[in-house]
């Protein structure tokens, strides 16, 4: 499958609210709560005004939208970011959430001169832990609803 990640544009708003809003992905998320279109609107506009420094992406395999993700600057000088992703329902269980997850350290590494990647993962999402741990995250701190991994890059 031919699979590839661009960085977002103004047209992805809608399919990655979507996604986000979907019951399971909001369970597995840190903020669980429903987002409502305004708030999201203006959270993608922001993030599109930094999308060089903090990256966004979309996730495409075949040409179709399969997921986001995204790299968060947690501090420029130690070249910290913390690394999330999401995958459409219909593009689950194919083994492209490690191929997406590649597709964005490598990203981290090419373009931002990233050092330091962390993830952080609610304990009951045991297909992304399993996820990051196959691409070298190794769990660094577990807290009661969380587990912290953290890839050393740089």
């Amino acid at each position: 499958m031919h699979t590839y990640i661009r960085l977002a544009e103004k047209n992805d708003v809608y399919s990655i609210l979507e996604w986000r809003n979907q019951p399971d992905v909001r369970e597995a998320s840190r903020e669980n709560q429903e987002i409502d279109l305004y708030s999201h609107e203006s959270w993608f506009a922001t993030r599109l005004l930094n999308i060089e420094k903090e990256p966004l992406f979309i996730f495409l395999a075949e040409n179709k939208k399969a997921g986001t993700g995204r790299l968060d600057c947690i501090n420029f000088e130690s070249r910290k970011y913390e690394v999330s992703i999401l995958l459409a329902p219909e593009f689950r269980s194919q083994g492209l959430g490690f191929l997406f997850l590649s597709k964005v350290c490598d990203y981290s590494i090419r373009y931002l001169d990233a050092a330091i990647l962390i993830a952080e993962i609610r304990s009951s999402n045991l297909a992304s832990q399993k996820i990051f741990e196959k691409m070298g995250f190794q769990i660094s701190r577990i807290t009661n609803e969380t587990k912290i991994y953290t890839k050393l890059i740089g």
